[in-house]
């Protein structure tokens, strides 16, 4: 049986931008939502280093921490 999903759909038409982001060690360029404020955008990316994801970061979205917590959250279902 096939479900089908809504998320889709609204993920794309969520409006993404370019911001230019300090990190500690350098300034990184960062594809995220444009409502977001920088503080939400730092939060995220501090969360997926702290997270510790072992597999390699690829997707656009938040320097590939969204395709990796997804990644993730898909592997525990599996398990």
């Amino acid at each position: 049986m096939r479900f089908q999903s809504g998320f889709a759909v609204r993920a794309e038409r969520v409006a993404m931008e370019t911001r230019a982001i300090e990190r500690p060690t350098s300034v990184q360029q960062v594809l995220a939502p444009a409502g977001w404020s920088d503080a939400q955008i730092e939060a995220w990316l501090d969360w997926v280093e702290a997270a510790g994801f072992t597999t390699p970061m690829s997707g656009d979205w938040l320097n590939g921490g969204v395709d990796a917590w997804a990644e993730r959250l898909a592997a525990t279902g599996v398990a």
